[in-house]
Parts: C-alpha cells; sequence; structure tokens
C-alpha cells in the first residue's frame, strides 16, 4: 500500500464519522417510490442524522422537504429564486441561497421555522463548515463571499474575485475554496482570519469539490474543458484533461476517485485521485449528465 493510499485508509473514517453516515452495506440499487416535488427540481441537500431531504425547484420561491422515513412532504416559503442549498447536520440547520431576493434563508429543520438573513448581490452557492458552524455564500453579483456565523446569524463580506459561481469547504485544513467565474481563478479564504489567496484555474471554473482526506481541490473550468487540481498544502496546481460541458463535480474520499459530468457529450470523466489518470463512462445523452453526487459509504455516484 502507497503511501496516499494508506492516507486514505486511516482518515476516511474520520472523514465519514464527521458528516454522520455512519458505515452500512448495499445491495442492487432499485427505486423504492417517486416523491413529488414540484417541476424541475434543481438543487437537493440532505441531513443524513435526522433523514430529512431538503429540494429547491426552479422558479419556484419554497423548499420542499421530505421525511425520509415517510416520504411526507412539507414546503417551507424562503426567497425569490433560490439558487444553493446546504445543511450543517450538526446544528440541523438549512441554509438557502435566494438569488433575486439578495438573502439566505435560514431552515430550524426540528420544527421548519425560518428566518431571513441579507447577503451580497445576487447569492448563487452555498456551503457550510459544520465544525466551525460558519456558512460561505458566493455572491456573484457582489464580488464577494458573506460568511454567516450559524450561532448568531451576523455577516462578514469577504471580497473574492470576479462572479463567484461555486464554493466548497475542508472542514478539516478550515479553508474555503471559491470559483471565480469571470476571473478564472479561485479565492482561497483562510477559515480562521478570512484572509484571502488567488490560485489561478481555467478558464469558466464553475463546479468545484474537496478531498478533505487528502486535501486536494478538484476545479471543473467549463470553459476550458479541463479540471484544475489544487494541492491544499501549496496551492501548486496540476491541469486534468477531460470532455465537454464540465457542469458538475463530485469526489469520492475513501476511494480517492472524482466525477466529473461532460454535459455535451454524454460521458462521465472519472479522475484516479493518486495517478490523475482518466476513464470514461457513459452517462446518458448528449446534453444529458448535468448533476452529480456520490455516496462514500456504498460507493454508488448518481
Amino acid at each position: 500500500m502507497n503511501a496516499s493510499a494508506s492516507l486514505c485508509s486511516r482518515l476516511a473514517p474520520l472523514f465519514l464519522a464527521l458528516l454522520g453516515l455512519g458505515v452500512s452495506h448495499t445491495s442492487a440499487q432499485t427505486v423504492l417510490t417517486t416523491v413529488p416535488v414540484g417541476t424541475n427540481p434543481e438543487h437537493i441537500a440532505l441531513n443524513p442524522v435526522t433523514n430529512m431531504i431538503y429540494v429547491l425547484v426552479y422558479g419556484s420561491s419554497s423548499v420542499t422537504v421530505i421525511n425520509g422515513t415517510t416520504n411526507a412532504v412539507t414546503s417551507v416559503p424562503v426567497g425569490g429564486d433560490p439558487q444553493g442549498i446546504a445543511v450543517n447536520s450538526v446544528t440541523n440547520m438549512i441554509y438557502v441561497a435566494n438569488y433575486i431576493s439578495d438573502n439566505v434563508t435560514v431552515i430550524d429543520g426540528a420544527t421548519n421555522a425560518a428566518t431571513s438573513v441579507p447577503v451580497g448581490a445576487g447569492p448563487t452557492a452555498i456551503a457550510v463548515n459544520p465544525v466551525t458552524n460558519m456558512i460561505y455564500v458566493a455572491d456573484y453579483g457582489g464580488n464577494n463571499v458573506t460568511v454567516i456565523n450559524g450561532a448568531t446569524n451576523a455577516t462578514t463580506p469577504v471580497l473574492v474575485g470576479a462572479q463567484p459561481y461555486a464554493i466548497a469547504v475542508n472542514p478539516v485544513t478550515n479553508m474555503i475554496y471559491v470559483a471565480n467565474e469571470f476571473g478564472n481563478n479561485v479565492t482561497v479564504i483562510n477559515g480562521a482570519t478570512n484572509a484571502t489567496t488567488s490560485v489561478p484555474a481555467g478558464t469558466g471554473p464553475s463546479a468545484m469539490a474537496v478531498n478533505p482526506v487528502t486535501n486536494m481541490i478538484y476545479v471543473a473550468n467549463r470553459g476550458g474543458n479541463n479540471v484544475t487540481v489544487i494541492n491544499g498544502a501549496t496551492n501548486a496546481t496540476t491541469s486534468v484533461t477531460v470532455g465537454l460541458g464540465l457542469y458538475a463535480i463530485a469526489v469520492n474520499p475513501v476511494t480517492n476517485m472524482i466525477y466529473v459530468t461532460e454535459a455535451q457529450d454524454g460521458y462521465v470523466a472519472v479522475i484516479d485521485g493518486v495517478t490523475n489518470a482518466t476513464a470514461s463512462v457513459t452517462a446518458g445523452d448528449i446534453d444529458g449528465p448535468a448533476a452529480i453526487a456520490v455516496n462514500p459509504v456504498t460507493n454508488m455516484i448518481y
């Protein structure tokens, strides 16, 4: 076993415990039921501790809450044009970025009571550090990130690059990564100080994911048909060529494999996190795969 694989095997259980995923086994996948939520559901997040699922429906001003045990559905009003959602499974609070309203709706997962927190212009993406209970909102129209203190809802703006479109957090290192779509770079925010560093990426970075086990960050560059790999320890970068139309990216921290949707050619690119070697898997028709998620416990990719 090489050093990287040994690191994964030792740290992966800690990361899974942090997320509250536990350990389980799975057999063949099958559809159990379909739950109506509305026309064009666009974003989804879940709390693995409470087994509640939260769905944003395109064009609505609400979040559909699904009880994972009973499939019962509840609707919670939020702001205008919600475009991003994140869950803190430790505090059981849900955060919704409302693009038109320039605010974040904070939903108490125990009661579905909602509070509004003003942020910058055009928030499009949101991420949570469950360790520090800080929430990070990419304000696309304001070229900044609004940091929300989860305990008080107090906010702090942090200036980043041009049109921040995607955001990801490494809860182990407390570093936050912001993909600036028009800046062709990534702003790295130190979660302890809010100090920033700029790291070059490819053309049109629009999606990103973090492997907290290896401390590597993966940036999908929609305009460049490649993935920028950032070493979280040094901020050194490597470019990995993949396919066309990169809309989403996800990481399995246990297997150290990275999955990138190629919406314009109907494939998913699979990157080996150790070697950066790539493979392609057919995943629907052209203009098909545009979103992706990974279950690191079952090693199933959706």
